[in-house]
């Protein structure tokens, strides 16, 4: 298990690997002005932007349980849900929250309008609702942005 800190392409994040998030986490809660931010920050960077740390702990070969970073990491979940990137089904889920793991499944196809909002976690809807409106209002064109992705990195950083 190599525990060295990996710089990695936020358009690859997903690839091959879930993040899951501890029962201890809070909600999902980046309100719009977040939400906008950091698509602007990436929408107008040029060349190698870095994003910050996700600090996780590997708790099997392809699981990260997620210690510090969670809202930013569950913003580009629903970011490249919306720009219909290749991201699996499940590779970010709650540890106890069926609405959530719910909703993240479905977001973005047309199942999400199809079942019942009380079956729906409210916080994630609320998040990719921002994005796609503010994608139309702003008109950004999506594969500019997914181009902006791969040069944008974080860093994970593994706990001992």
């Amino acid at each position: 298990m190599n525990k060295r800190p990996e710089i990695l392409q936020v358009s690859r994040l997903f690839t091959n690997v879930k993040y899951k998030i501890p029962i201890y986490q809070r909600n999902y809660a980046w309100e719009e002005k977040q939400i906008q931010q950091l698509i602007d920050d990436i929408y107008t960077s040029n060349g190698t932007y870095f994003l910050g740390n996700l600090i996780v702990n590997q708790k099997e070969a392809d699981v990260y349980e997620v210690i510090d970073g969670q809202q930013r990491l569950t913003t580009l979940y629903l970011l490249e849900k919306y720009l219909k990137m290749d991201v699996l089904r499940g590779s970010l889920y709650f540890e106890a929250r069926e609405k959530s793991n719910r909703t993240l499944s479905i977001i973005g196809t047309e199942e999400t309008n199809n079942l019942l909002d009380e079956l729906q976690s409210e916080e994630l809807n609320r998040g990719y609702k921002i994005i796609k409106g503010y994608f139309q209002s702003e008109r950004l064109n999506c594969t500019s942005f997914i181009e902006k992705l791969n040069n944008v990195q974080l860093i994970r950083i593994q706990v001992p």
